[in-house]
């Protein structure tokens, strides 16, 4: 199964990053794969849904939720990476999730 492979792999991943960092409580946030890719990456998608109810201090940036799903795109011919507004607009999001990580509530201004 894929899914439970790459389940495996990025778990790992994460308890790598927090080893080798010697940070046990580093904010960790993954994002679901682009909207237009969602039907292939439901198992991937499922995954990293799943990271803040399996792993502590981490976050997911649901890139299907209204406020995202019709502003993001990719670069023309590559749809596996996202195109400049998006990844600005994503940045923020990722942005305000780790503050939410580390500080708890909203970044002011928004």
């Amino acid at each position: 199964n894929g899914g439970a492979e790459y389940r495996r792999l990025l778990h790992a991943l994460i308890a790598d990053l927090r080893r080798d960092l010697e940070r046990p409580d580093l904010p960790f946030v993954g994002a679901t794969l682009g909207p237009w890719r969602a039907k292939q990456a439901q198992a991937l998608n499922a995954v990293v849904l799943a990271l803040p109810g399996e792993l502590g201090n981490c976050a997911v940036i649901d890139t299907s939720m209204p406020e995202l799903a019709d502003k993001l795109s990719h670069i023309e011919g590559d749809e596996a990476h996202y195109d400049a507004p998006s990844m600005r607009l994503l940045g923020r999001h990722y942005a305000k999730a780790v503050h939410a990580l580390v500080y708890g509530g909203d970044l002011a201004g928004d």
